[in-house]
């Protein structure tokens, strides 16, 4: 098990190098955006993004750990292949997820949200929306993060066996490893899970924006319902309208005012008003 936590300890050091690496280009891809704000408050942001930045590093390698646990009971090597799979699948979405984040930005001053993951029905909308900046630099922005993610994550293979480990260890670990990504996917063992509002600390929205996981929030707006589809309020004829409202005026009447403040003229007048209404 030992060697199975070394390895997910590293997954998760590279996740956060490059989250910190895409941070920094969303904040310095205009660095007009920053003149106002002080170096003090940019280290801030930092500082306020590594909670969220984790909790996302924990989403994405526990499908890592998942492929891991496999190998603690055989030695085949698909589960070695399927974690690589996984981790070049998941780079080119965090890659996408991010300069996505930078176009909308500069377009729309926000992230991705609802709104824009509707456009993806409509891929020349989508397009447009995303163009705030120039696609060749955004380009070189994903190819840089590609590569320098192919580095990091290929420098550590997961390809020892370990089946040597004790039988205790392996039994352990099956609902330890989990157990210890969900509570770091909730972003620690506090009452509420880590939300939006951990990464709003700044006057500045880009300080706050950047705060934001990227991925993290792509992942959040998956999960929550959409904008409401249909039309929340029903309709009805004139006449039950007016049967209803009329109802409610003669409850309202009939009803004394159990506040004390409404007492005495200002009750009269409730009443009056709600009689005038019939």
């Amino acid at each position: 098990m030992r060697a199975l936590l070394l390895y997910l300890l590293k997954v998760l050091t590279c996740w956060m190098l490059l989250f910190l690496l895409q941070q920094a280009a969303f904040l310095f891809f205009e660095p007009i955006k920053l003149a106002a704000i002080s170096s003090a408050e940019i280290l801030i942001a930092f500082r306020r993004a590594l909670p969220m930045d984790f909790a996302a590093a924990c989403y994405l390698t526990l499908p890592v750990a998942l492929f891991g646990m496999i190998r603690l009971a055989t030695d085949a090597k698909w589960p070695v292949r399927a974690i690589q799979f996984w981790l070049a699948i998941a780079v080119v979405g965090t890659v996408i997820i991010h300069i996505s984040d930078i176009g909308l930005f500069l377009s729309w001053g926000t992230k991705v949200n609802h709104k824009a993951l509707s456009y993806l029905a409509y891929p020349k909308q989508a397009w447009a929306a995303a163009s705030g900046a120039q696609p060749g630099q955004l380009a070189v922005i994903a190819l840089a993060q590609g590569a320098i993610a192919w580095f990091l994550f290929t420098r550590f293979r997961h390809d020892p066996s370990l089946l040597r480990s004790p039988l205790w260890s392996r039994i352990a670990a099956v609902p330890l490893v989990p157990g210890m990504l969900l509570v770091g996917m909730r972003g620690g063992v506090q009452d509420d899970p880590i939300n939006r509002s951990w990464s709003y600390h700044s006057a500045h929205p880009v300080l706050n924006l950047s705060a934001m996981n990227g991925v993290w929030n792509v992942i959040v707006l998956l999960a929550e319902p959409p904008e409401i589809a249909a039309n929340p309020y029903a309709y009805m004829p004139q006449e039950e309208a007016e049967r209803i409202v009329k109802n409610c005026a003669l409850r309202a009447a009939a009803r004394p005012c159990a506040s004390p403040m409404l007492s005495g003229p200002t009750c009269c007048w409730c009443s009056w008003r709600a009689g005038q209404r019939m």
